[in-house]
């Protein structure tokens, strides 16, 4: 589990209120806003657009999941409702991805971009790789959030992390469960 962590690339801190406040300001996300997308059909993932001030439903699948990222650019915001989904996924710059809870379960790996943000997520990755696996996985460069999130992964045969800061990126780890076969991080 990590707490405290003050190593390199990896530090819980206290508040993501400065990244809330840019993500209102950029993309005009806001309580109310957040509070319409449950009004409206808590069955569908919504991709909140920002730039476009348009929210966007998607069906409640793997695919859906995958296509609202694919749609997503910076300052977006895609809403995840319970669920599992399985498969890998990117997350682009810029883009938060809030889940409903640890009862969304997403089976795989996710790998985050630039200041992008996962918020309330379980990822789980369970495999059996000869290959180093992980469950969440950092930018290439610049840095990404996790906030209260439950990550772990699972290597029957190989190395598994939970994080992966290997390609270079920061992550800031807020209030979140980190586990792995091998280590929780691999820096």
């Amino acid at each position: 589990m990590i707490d405290n962590v003050q190593s390199g690339t990896v530090a819980r801190i206290g508040s993501m209120q400065k990244r809330i406040e840019r993500l209102e300001r950029k993309s005009s996300i806001s309580e109310y806003n957040v509070v319409q997308i449950f009004k409206v059909n808590i069955d569908k993932i919504f991709l909140f657009s920002g730039g476009a001030e348009e929210l966007v439903e998607y069906d409640k699948t793997s695919v859906g999941l995958a296509a609202a990222l694919s749609d997503a650019i910076a300052y977006d915001y895609v809403w995840l409702p319970n669920g599992t989904y399985i498969g890998d996924f990117t997350v682009p710059a810029g883009v938060l991805l809030q889940c409903a809870g640890w009862n969304t379960h997403i089976n795989g790996t996710v790998v985050l971009g630039n200041e992008s943000t996962l918020i309330d997520c379980k990822i789980t990755n369970v495999v059996s790789d000869a290959d180093k696996v992980f469950a969440v996985s950092a930018p290439d460069s610049g840095f990404c959030m996790i906030l209260n999130c439950y990550i772990t992964c699972n290597n029957a045969l190989g190395e598994g992390y939970g994080i992966s800061t290997y390609a270079g990126g920061d992550v800031y780890v807020y209030d979140s469960v980190v586990f792995g076969s091998t280590g929780d991080l691999e820096c």
